[in-house]
C-alpha cells in the first residue's frame, strides 16, 4: 500500500495512513533528521562558520552607522570569480581597512572612507557565502546550517555592539584621565 502526503489548510504535512505528523515540507521524519553535531562534523562548514563568526563580529564592531551604497554592483562579483576566493579576498581586504583605521592621527574623512569600504565589501562576501552553502551542506543539513548561521549572525551583532561599547567606554575614561594630568 502506498501512502500519499497530504496537507490540510493550516496543518502540517501528514501521511494518509492517519499518522499524526508535525513535519514541515522541508523536514524529514524525526528519525532521519540531521543534527547540529552532524552539521558541525563537516570540516568545511565549521571553517565557513568560524569565518562567519569573525566576519560578522568584525562588521558589527566596525559598523556604527553607515548607509551601504553600491552593494548591488559588488554582489555580482560572486558570479564572476570563484566564491571561496571572493570570500577570502573580501575578508583580507576588510582586515586591511580595519587595520588602517588603527593608525593614529588618521583624518576623520579617511576613517569614514575606510569604514565605508569595510562595510561595503561585506556584500560580496555574504553573496558568495549564500551561494556556496547549498554545495557544502546537502539536503536538510542546508536548512539547519542556515539556521545556525542566522543565530550566529544575531549573536555576533550583540557581541559586536557590546565590545564596541566597552571600547568606547574605556577610551572615554582614558581620555578623561589624561585630560586631568
Amino acid at each position: 500500500m502506498t501512502s500519499e502526503l497530504r496537507a490540510e489548510p493550516g496543518e502540517a504535512w501528514a501521511r494518509d495512513e492517519g499518522q499524526a505528523g508535525h513535519l514541515g515540507r522541508h523536514r524529514r521524519a524525526p528519525e532521519a533528521r540531521s543534527s547540529c553535531r552532524e552539521v558541525f562534523a563537516i570540516g568545511e562548514f565549521r571553517a565557513m562558520w568560524n569565518a562567519q563568526v569573525l566576519s560578522f563580529a568584525g562588521d558589527q564592531f566596525a559598523q556604527v552607522a553607515i548607509a551601504i551604497a553600491g552593494g548591488p554592483l559588488l554582489s555580482g562579483l560572486t558570479d564572476l570569480f570563484p566564491r571561496r576566493r571572493v570570500m577570502i579576498v573580501c575578508d583580507l581586504f576588510r582586515v586591511g581597512t580595519v587595520g588602517l583605521m588603527a593608525v593614529p592621527g588618521l583624518p576623520f574623512a579617511a576613517l569614514c572612507a575606510l569604514l565605508f569600504c569595510t562595510v561595503l565589501t561585506g556584500v560580496p562576501f555574504s553573496s558568495a557565502r549564500a551561494a556556496l552553502m547549498p554545495d557544502v551542506l546537502p539536503g536538510d543539513m542546508f536548512v539547519l546550517g542556515s539556521a545556525i548561521g542566522n543565530i550566529t549572525y544575531q549573536a555576533s551583532q550583540i557581541l559586536g555592539f557590546v565590545a564596541g561599547t566597552a571600547v568606547v567606554a574605556v577610551l572615554d575614561r582614558t581620555r578623561r584621565w589624561a585630560s586631568t594630568l
